[in-house]
Formats: structure tokens, C-alpha cells, sequence
């Protein structure tokens, strides 16, 4: 979201209008969700390494693309991950990675500065990790002495041996119990006992060290559930225990203080347990669940509680299985990955959330390794990604989560950001663009007119900048070529007819276009020998062609000018800069926007004030900003809410300065609010706030710039009609605002008053 002055121009076109959709497509957001102009600036400027700065040295592996995890352990509300130099990090519920309360969130935040770390596990509301020395460390909560520290006394938030040996091989975390076994294949478990999930014979209310279970040291694999545990041994026999339908065909309501044998099998090769339920897969790659069956999550397809081992599917062979909170993940030796059960918080991953009775694809990826479910899910790939999705998935520091998978620290790479009425299009520095959002004229451009909610790749041109209009959007190559989908009812993507496009249509055949500019239905770009077109509605004048009332499908000239250097597309009005400096306006103008000093329609451009510094200009809904070379902000046209930033609820007619800074970067201006940069990387907003387009909680409206938050590594902003996107210096993208058609790309449709991070 860090925001650069010759990129910010690049990444966006303003279209501020309410778009409007046919009765045989899903109901389009209100009318004032209108699209905002996009900057046209901000997609006008081919793509330059230096668009998307390189994360600092120190922190390269905290969040890159690049980063590799060897292990992830994902549970309700939290997550933790060990990277490929056993550096530990962990996200979500602040009690569980070391903090003051379960109610505070956190986003991925490093524990101490070891590298040594193996193995990883997380309870309800603790942490357990081991390291490469055989130690055992806990911290959390240490409700029942869960952390195993044999006190209740010290702080639990700090990391702290589970005694003093260094023989511990393999780990598990239940609810509120853990249990881990010795090189020696000795079984410990310690915490809560209720049920008699510890399995030590007796029922001792809790455990605050580790107790023994049995006798046996052949004991080879264990998962702790949230009221029951189960264990495998090396023969390959499974044993439960614990409360519940733990398996051996006893009621729900049993509770066994002792491990019992689950069936006659010894074939048995993976186990995982949930909250109350289990499943477990044998050596022929055959999978079974049992117990609890209430959302669906022992995957038989019923809601039937099961007693005892049921087969689940046939003709798949599975390798690996993670049993959640009511959910179950799955993954086959194909490396292909299935969910099923509870899918309120996106857990199963299939971009909905519709609970799953069996079980239901996650994508289309083949390369999934390990896996971890609670009420979520986190999954690592063969390349060593891991991806997450549910509660507290995208590790940014909020409850919040996806409904599809987002990969965990990846998303730094970014180089423009452009927002449209109800969808949000980006470039990444490949050169691959991504859009996600409202889909119903096919402005995310994947071919269909389903809703996305989170990035979604777009073909496969290698894309040099985009402009996204209210419901249409545009892209130049790095050849030259321009494309254009999503609403074409006005001719708006100029490939000559007036219908839409759910994927990239091209206009024309030339190889020439330099800077483009998405508006609400229409759109101008200029070409390399700096000539200007325009086409789509022409009501009001915005093509800059002397004449109003008219559509014009595929691009028209605007004059016989070879000096343009800028364009900004707004809702029915156009601006644009020449390479003189001045600047010129035209369209409709019943608010000021064209800044003439009338409030008279401009069918042509015409000059706005005798400046020759203009450096950059954005439309908006009813309302334009424009950058001097020196570093001055103006703003003209409508101002009732505060969107030029002048103080007042004013409209304007004429350019009038924004305060009386010299430091501003780029602007970005939108249906009925203004964001912008300083060269310092500071960002402002101000304007409307209805929806927490400005980044803050309040008030509903602000008429002078107000900062968002503190950070000083802002690039550039785009902002729309009730929703705002930005990218840091780092190369991330932040959106916050009205997310009701998924437009923050942040997995589920719930507004943010504060930026988070697109991933």
C-alpha cells in the first residue's frame, strides 16, 4: 500500500458514479457505492523495480514471498509457524502467542530470537514448542497447569521449560490438555483431566507436569482433541481416551480415565483429533472419522453421531488428515486437499461459507503437505508456502479471517493498486495482475461474473499498469496493447461493441498506448506520441469531442494535440495534464469539476486557470485534485462532504488549495472522499467516512486531511466509491472501507475502519 508519486499516477482511474446492474444479475450495492474515478495517473507509467521496494534486510523473511516454513500448527483463533531457519513466529490470540489477553489480536509477530526450533503445536489458548535439543517449551494460558510447569505461580506469558529433560520427540495440544512422547516411546500428557483425557487411570482433576501413561515405549504417534485423546503405537494398533464417542462404540457420554483399543486393526498410520471427534487413516490410505457429527464434520455425509471407525468416500487414497473444531481437512498422496464439517468462518476453505457433509475441494492445487485445523486451517505447500484460512487466518492482527486460502506472508511484491465502484484490481511487479470484488459485468475479468473475494489471477498478459472504472477495467501491456472487460453497455471497453466482457477484450490493434484512464463509462488513454482518446458514454461531454448526448464504442481522438501527458477519467467529466504543465478539464460540470470558474457543461477541454506546474490530477465522482510541481495540492468541484479538503462542505469552481503543505506525493480522489501521500510517506485522508473509507473510526465526515495512522512508508492510494486501498514502499497493499461485495479482498465481507492487508 506504500504509495509513490510517479506510481500512484499509474495505478488508478477514478469512477465515482453508481454503476447499475440488469435485473437478470445479482442486486448491485446501493447507488452511492459509486465507483471512484480512478487516477488515471496511477496506471500511466510503465512498471520500475523501484515500485515495489524490497522489505529490509532484517525482516526479508518475516513477510516475502520467498519465505519457507518447515512446519505450521493452526487452532481456534490462533496460529504459529517455524521457518526454514527454525526462527518461530505466531499470529491471532495474543494469550496464546505470549500476550496480555485472548481478546487482543496480533498479526504475525516473531517468539524471541531462537533458531532452533522443530516442532510446533497450539491449544485452545497455549502454545507448545519444541527445539532442535529435545526441550520442551509452553506458554499461554495455564488454566489446570496446561503449560506443565508444575506451578500455577510465574508468568505464563514467557516461554518456560516443561522440565528439565531433553528427550521429547513428538508433541500434541488439546483444548486444555498436552500430551508428548520420549525418544524412548514413553507417553506423557498433563493440564485438564475432566473426562480423563490425560489417560493416567485416575480421575485427578489435573496434571501440572507431565504424568506417565502406562507403562508402555512403543507408543509412536498422539493427538490430543479437545476432550478425549488418541495414540498410536509402533504395532500399529490405535487406542482413545478420554470423554466422548472416542471410537470403541460406548455413548456419547462415556468417559474412559485409560487408553482402550479403537477395533482389531493395525494398520493404522495417522490419527488426528478434533474437538469431539476423530479421524484416522490406515496403511492402504483409507480414511475414517467418528464421534461428534453435529456440522457435518465426520464427512459421511450425514449429521448421524458415530460410534465407532466409519469409511469415509472410497477410491481415495489419503496421506494426511487434520481434525479441527467440528471441520476436518484432508489431503490425498496426489497432494490434492479436501475440507468438510462447520463453514461459518470460511473454515473449510472453498471460498464459501456453506457448511460441507463430505468432503469438498480446496482449489484446484496439487502440492499440499502438512496440514493443521482448528477453526480454521493452515496448510503448507511443497515449495514451502503455507496458506491459511478461517478465523484469524491472514495474520494481520485481527479476528477476522478468508474463506479461501491466503497465503501467509507473501503479498510484497505489489507495484500499483486500483479501486473500482465495488472492486479492486492490482499489479504485481511481474507484470501479473489480480482483481477481486463485485464480478457481476465481469469487471474482476477471470471469465466469470462470480463474486471474488480474495486476488484472483487475470490471464496471463504481462501487464505494464491498470485503471479500474465503476464496473469495468483496463490494462496496457509492457508491449503496448490495451485491454479492457467487465461493463460494456456504453462502449466503455472500446473494442467497438456495447456489450460486456468477463474477460480481456482488445481495443483496436495498436501497440502504442501510453497512459490509461478507467472512468464510470468511459475511459481515455493517451499514446506514445502523446495524442489522446477517449470513448464510451458521452453525455455530458467527458470524451472531449464537442459534442454531448453520444456513445462512442471504440476509441475516438480529442483533438489533434500531441502534448498530453496526464488523463483522469471521473464519473461524467475528464481532466488531463499536458507536457507544458497546464491543465485542462471538460464533461459535466454542475458541481465545478471542470474548474473553470463556471459551473457550465464543457463539451471540449478546456484550460483550467494559467498554471503551467500541474504534475498530476485525479478525478473523482464530482470533484478533482490536481499535484503542483512544487508540491501544492488543490481540489475543486463538489464539496458537501468535506471531499476538498479545505475546511469547509463546500463546492468549488475553481482549484483551491488544500492547507498550505509543499510535500505532497500523490492524490487519489473518490465518489464523495480524497486520500493522499506526502513524500515523507505519510497518508491522509478526508471527506465522507460513512463506510471507514478514511482509516478511521470516526467521525462520518472529515473536511481536513486527517492522517492515517503513523506509518511513514505510504506509496500510494487509490479510493473508490465507499472503500480505499493503498500500497506501503514495501510492497503490501492495505484496503479498508465498505466491504460488502468483497472488495478489501480480505476474505469475508465485513467493512474495515482500519487498512489490512490484502494477501
Amino acid at each position: 500500500m506504500t504509495r509513490r508519486l510517479a506510481l500512484v499516477v499509474m495505478a488508478f482511474g477514478v469512477a465515482l458514479a453508481p454503476f447499475a446492474c440488469s435485473s437478470t444479475e445479482p442486486p448491485a450495492p446501493p447507488t452511492d457505492a459509486s465507483p471512484d474515478a480512478k487516477d488515471p495517473n496511477d496506471a500511466t507509467e510503465p512498471l520500475d523495480a523501484s515500485d515495489a521496494t524490497s522489505p529490509d534486510a532484517s525482516d526479508a523473511g518475516d513477510a516475502t514471498v520467498r519465505t519457507v516454513w518447515r512446519d505450521v500448527a493452526a487452532t481456534a483463533g490462533h496460529a504459529c509457524a517455524i521457518r526454514d531457519d527454525r526462527a518461530l513466529f505466531c499470529w491471532g490470540s495474543a494469550i496464546a502467542r505470549g500476550g496480555v489477553s485472548a481478546f487482543t489480536w496480533s498479526p504475525r509477530t516473531r517468539v524471541g530470537t531462537d533458531t532452533d526450533w522443530t516442532e510446533v503445536k497450539v491449544g485452545r489458548d497455549f502454545t507448545c514448542a519444541r527445539k532442535t535439543t529435545g526441550s520442551l517449551l509452553c506458554w499461554g494460558s495455564n488454566t489446570d497447569g496446561k503449560l506443565g510447569r508444575d506451578t500455577m505461580v510465574g508468568d505464563p506469558r514467557t516461554p518456560a521449560l516443561v522440565g528439565t529433560d531433553t528427550d521429547w520427540a513428538k508433541l500434541s495440544l488439546g483444548t486444555d490438555h498436552a500430551c508428548a512422547i520420549k525418544t524412548s516411546g514413553a507417553l506423557y500428557c498433563w493440564g485438564s483431566n475432566a473426562g480423563g483425557r490425560l489417560g493416567v487411570g485416575s480421575p485427578v482433576p489435573f496434571a501440572l507436569a507431565p504424568r506417565r501413561v502406562g507403562t508402555d515405549t512403543d507408543w509412536t504417534d498422539v493427538a490430543a482433541g479437545g476432550s478425549h485423546t488418541c495414540a498410536r503405537k509402533t504395532s500399529g494398533q490405535l487406542f482413545c481416551w478420554g470423554f466422548g464417542a472416542i471410537g470403541d462404540g460406548a455413548p456419547p457420554a462415556s468417559a474412559r480415565n485409560s487408553p482402550v483399543r479403537i477395533g482389531t486393526g493395525t494398520d493404522w498410520v495417522k490419527v488426528s483429533a478434533g474437538r469431539n471427534h476423530t479421524c484416522a487413516t490406515t496403511t492402504a490410505g483409507a480414511l475414517f472419522c467418528w464421534g461428534d457429527n453435529g456440522e457435518g464434520q465426520v464427512g459421511d455425509g450425514t449429521l448421524d453421531t458415530r460410534l465407532a471407525p466409519t469409511r469415509i468416500g472410497s477410491g481415495t487414497t489419503w496421506a494426511e488428515l487434520a481434525a479441527g473444531q467440528d471441520m476436518t481437512c484432508a489431503r490425498t498422496t496426489t497432494g490434492e486437499l479436501s475440507c468438510w464439517g462447520r463453514n461459518d468462518l470460511g473454515q473449510l476453505g472453498d471460498g464459501t461459507i456453506v457448511a460441507r457433509l463430505a468432503p469438498t475441494r480446496v482449489g484446484a492445487a496439487t502440492d499440499w503437505t502438512q496440514l493443521s485445523a482448528g477453526r480454521g486451517a493452515c496448510a503448507r505447500k511443497t515449495d514451502g508456502s503455507i496458506h491459511c484460512w478461517g478465523e484469524g487466518a491472514i495474520a494481520d492482527g485481527t479476528l477476522m479471517g478468508s474463506s479461501s486460502p491466503v497465503q501467509v506472508g507473501m503479498a510484497t511484491d505489489w507495484a500499483r493498486i486500483t479501486a473500482g465502484a465495488s472492486h479492486t484490481c492490482a499489479l504485481k511487479s511481474s507484470g501479473e495482475s489480480y482483481c477481486w470484488g463485485f464480478n457481476a459485468n465481469g469487471q474482476v475479468g477471470d471469465g466469470t461474473l462470480v463474486t471474488r473475494i480474495a486476488p484472483t489471477r487475470i490471464g496471463s498478459l504481462t501487464i505494464a499498469e491498470l485503471s479500474a472504472g465503476a464496473d469495468h477495467t483496463c490494462a496496457r501491456t509492457t508491449t503496448g496493447t490495451l485491454h479492457c472487460w467487465g461493463a460494456g453497455g456504453f462502449g466503455q471497453l472500446g473494442n467497438g461493441d456495447v456489450v460486456d466482457a468477463t474477460s480481456p477484450v482488445r481495443v483496436g490493434t495498436e501497440t502504442t498506448w501510453s497512459r490509461i484512464s478507467s472512468g464510470f463509462q468511459h475511459t481515455c488513454a493517451t499514446r506514445t506520441d502523446g495524442s489522446l482518446y477517449c470513448w464510451g458514454d458521452n453525455g455530458t461531454g467527458q470524451l472531449g469531442l464537442g459534442t454531448t448526448g453520444t456513445t462512442e464504442p471504440s476509441p475516438v481522438r480529442v483533438g489533434t494535440e500531441t502534448t498530453w501527458a496526464r488523463v483522469a477519467s471521473g464519473n461524467t467529466f475528464t481532466c488531463a495534464t499536458r507536457t507544458d504543465g497546464s491543465l485542462y478539464c471538460w464533461g459535466d460540470n454542475q458541481s465545478g469539476s471542470v474548474g473553470d470558474g463556471t459551473n457550465d457543461a464543457r463539451s471540449a477541454p478546456t484550460r483550467v486557470g494559467t498554471r503551467t506546474d500541474w504534475a498530476d490530477v485525479r478525478a473523482g465522482y464530482f470533484h478533482a485534485c490536481a499535484i503542483t510541481t512544487g508540491g501544492a495540492l488543490y481540489c475543486w468541484g463538489q464539496g458537501n462532504t468535506g471531499e476538498l479538503g479545505d475546511g469547509t462542505s463546500t463546492s468549488k469552481n475553481v482549484p483551491t488549495r488544500v492547507g498550505t503543505a509543499t510535500d505532497w506525493a500523490t492524490v487519489t480522489a473518490s465518489q464523495r472522499s480524497t486520500c493522499a501521500t506526502t513524500t515523507g510517506g505519510a497518508l491522509f485522508c478526508w471527506g465522507d467516512n460513512g463506510t471507514g473509507q478514511l482509516g478511521q473510526d470516526a467521525p462520518a465526515t472529515l473536511t481536513v486531511p486527517t492522517r492515517v495512522g503513523t506509518a511513514t512508508d505510504w506509496d500510494h492510494a487509490t479510493a473508490a466509491a465507499d472503500h480505499t486501498c493503498a500500497r506501503k514502499r514495501t510492497g503490501t497493499i492495505f484496503c479498508w472501507g465498505d466491504n460488502a461485495w468483497s472488495q478489501l479482498g480480505t476474505g469475508l465481507p465485513l467493512y474495515r475502519t482500519t487498512p489490512t492487508e490484502v494477501r
